[in-house]
């Protein structure tokens, strides 16, 4: 599995947009599957071995107004909360906050956007349990007659 970490520009998209609406949303953030800690407590009950590594990967739009349509246009943060936002006034305000957040990390300089993204990858591996113990009973085995 694959995760935007929290600190990452991904991750940070649905604070920096919720943080338009009057109160912050209830539910735990999917970004908390970025965190090593995290993805370790919930799995750590279950007889799983869990390894994880961050890794990073460049994620390119053509310009800052196509990055923030992708974004508005696709399940998320900002296309979960508009009509809330567009409800109370807010969401020019909010839909700026990604292209300003984007501004901030992009590393191209020829007009498109090129951010460099961290993503936490998570191998969960079932362990074997180990064989019942069987009884010591005696087996027969039948040889030729």
């Amino acid at each position: 599995m694959a995760s935007w970490t929290p600190d990452g520009v991904l991750g940070r998209i649905a604070p920096t947009v919720t943080r338009h609406l009057g109160s912050p949303p209830s539910a735990s953030p999917p970004t908390r599957w970025g965190e090593t800690a995290h993805v370790r407590d919930w799995f750590g009950p279950l007889p799983v071995t869990v390894a994880t590594r961050r890794e990073r990967v460049e994620v390119r739009y053509p310009s800052l107004a196509h990055a923030v349509e992708v974004f508005e246009n696709k399940p998320g943060a900002l296309r979960a909360h508009r009509s809330a936002l567009e409800a109370a006034g807010r969401w020019g305000r909010a839909r700026a906050s990604p292209a300003a957040l984007f501004e901030e990390h992009n590393r191209a300089t020829d007009g498109s956007v090129r951010l460099d993204v961290p993503y936490l990858l998570v191998h969960a591996e079932v362990r074997a349990e180990p064989e019942p113990h069987r009884s010591s009973g005696t087996n027969k085995v039948r040889r030729g007659n």
